[in-house]
């Protein structure tokens, strides 16, 4: 899943077109009766260990938290057996656009504004800092009063 990922990153940064549901759909066979969604939502956690290396990621497979150590390790395993991966695609159009896009619709004038001349910033209102004095537990006292309680209210049950 990983390896099928960075091809369609390697792909999108190329600027070659791709099909993410023929990548998907081949996956699928090889990952044991998976949802559709549950694939792309894989691809979503691949998304969140790139950035949060700092990377670029699929358009479409915005990052998601929470993802499996095991998956960021996969990605950090696959980042090291291919450690020219960015090179071979770091003069790619995406990421080196060779010129700059001009909005043609739209009058330069309208691109700038100009800056305020007074700005207000409200002031916050503050909260009283609240006090945070140790007190002591009694933690055996406790489990002892708790251990009393699950014995005097355990349900007794009844065979039929």
């Amino acid at each position: 899943m990983v390896a099928d990922y960075f091809d369609m990153l390697q792909k999108e940064l190329l600027a070659v077109s791709f099909s993410k549901i023929e990548y998907r759909s081949r996956l699928k066979p090889r990952l044991q009766g998976r949802s559709d969604g549950s694939i792309e939502f894989k691809h979503q956690n691949i998304s969140a260990v790139l950035v949060k290396r700092e990377l670029p990621y699929i358009d479409g497979y915005e990052p998601r938290a929470n993802y499996q150590t095991l998956l960021a390790d996969e990605v950090e395993a696959y980042l090291h057996a291919h450690s020219g991966y960015f090179d071979a695609i770091a003069e790619g159009e995406r990421l080196n656009p060779r010129t700059v896009p001009v909005p043609t619709d739209v009058a330069v004038e309208q691109l700038f504004v100009s800056p305020p001349e007074q700005m207000i910033v409200p002031i916050l209102a503050t909260r009283p800092r609240l006090s945070r004095r140790g007190r002591k537990i009694d933690f055996a006292r406790r489990d002892a009063e708790n251990r009393w309680l699950t014995s005097v209210f355990r349900p007794h049950y009844t065979r039929v």
